[in-house]
């Protein structure tokens, strides 16, 4: 991400570490990795910036390394064998960030991605956590499994805070359940207005993307 950020003058890249987090308060991103010294957490943000005063478009990824579900610790039943694939949302943000860079859009585009994982550990956070986020509200952590939430609630706060985006698409893996309803092969998407609906139900038909709209 760093060195492709580097060769190119339209783009910045931004990555917060630990040190950071803390004096910013972003507390449920530091609550889902305290025990990870593998993968500590880390917010990236990756600004493209062409000559256009518009607001950006905000992608924003989820980035779990590897998801053991923490002391909520996952059975071999919720495919735990797998979740090395949990920073899929990340991927998918990043990779569609690039390429519409490399595209030459004409929009500022934020790519915006909170990366850990949630080992079992000494500093790992316990079911029943208070924990305060960054933009304020408390939150009450009872199941550590819910990791994916906890980061993008911290880092959708703090992106748009500080960058006021005109629109925020998230990508993330956030529920086994959707794997088990849809399979493999479908991907759902919650919330989209009505325009963009239009737009995604256009391009599943044309590229044979399966979407299922909630």
């Amino acid at each position: 991400v760093t060195t492709w950020c580097a060769e190119r003058a339209d783009v910045t890249c931004e990555v917060l570490d630990t040190e950071r987090l803390t004096e910013l308060g972003m507390n449920l991103m530091l609550a889902v990795g305290g025990a990870s010294a593998v993968s500590p957490p880390r917010l990236v943000i990756a600004r493209y910036l062409p000559e256009d005063p518009r607001p950006p478009r905000m992608l924003l990824g989820k980035g779990i390394t590897f998801d053991t579900g923490g002391i909520n610790v996952k059975p071999y039943e919720s495919f735990v064998s797998m979740m090395k694939n949990d920073m899929g949302g990340a991927a998918l943000a990043w990779s569609l960030f690039a390429a519409l860079a490399d595209a030459g859009v004409d929009q500022p585009l934020l790519a915006v991605l909170p990366t850990c994982e949630n080992p079992v550990g000494e500093g790992a956070m316990r079911p029943g956590s208070v924990v305060e986020s960054y933009g304020g509200p408390t939150v009450r952590i009872d199941h550590t499994d819910a990791e994916g939430r906890l980061i993008l609630a911290d880092a959708l706060a703090y992106a748009t805070e500080k960058y006021e985006p005109e629109q925020v698409i998230c990508f993330a893996t956030l529920t086994t359940a959707a794997l088990i309803a849809y399979g493999p092969y479908t991907t759902p998407v919650h919330f989209a207005p009505d325009a963009l609906r239009a737009r995604l139900e256009g391009a599943s038909e044309a590229l044979g993307e399966d979407l299922h709209f909630f």
